[in-house]
């Protein structure tokens, strides 16, 4: 079998399956199909948990922070990660989702990053452009760079 490797195919990368054995190939595409679908499971999964974050907290402002924290086990800024996420970038297709890092999903969905980098951001994804941390920071912090 030979080894596996990447190969650069426009401006995201692509696994080349011609570089192993058939069974293999096959293994792999199902593998892969799997996971996808589970990674956009988690998406879906992190808007919903926001959107019941946010219902929370507008209920229960004088102890929703602590409760949140302490119930789930997580920082604060996952929290609200969480809810930022859900606020803004909530309405993603499941084919879009599934082309954002869930940093990116962080970076973009705070509230000090222009609506303009979130639609850029969307935009990219819509083209079938996967979309990492490195370009959600570049949107956020200087918009015009990516077109």
């Amino acid at each position: 079998m030979t080894s596996l490797q990447n190969t650069q195919v426009d401006s995201e990368i692509a696994f080349d399956y011609s570089t192993v054995d058939p069974a293999a190939a096959d293994d792999l595409r199902n593998a892969a199909a799997y996971i996808n679908t589970r990674l956009t499971l988690s998406y879906q999964l992190l808007v919903e948990v926001g959107h019941k974050l946010v219902e929370m907290r507008e209920q229960y402002t004088g102890v929703f922070m602590s409760w949140a924290t302490s119930e789930f086990r997580v920082s604060y800024d996952t929290v609200t990660n969480w809810m930022n996420t859900a606020m803004r970038l909530g309405d993603l297709s499941d084919g879009q989702a599934a082309l954002f890092q869930t940093r990116a999903l962080y970076k973009l969905s705070a509230p000090s990053t222009p609506d303009s980098a979130r639609q850029a951001a969307q935009d990219l994804a819509a083209r079938g452009e996967q979309v990492d941390y490195k370009t959600a920071f570049i949107l956020a912090n200087a918009p015009a760079a990516i077109q």
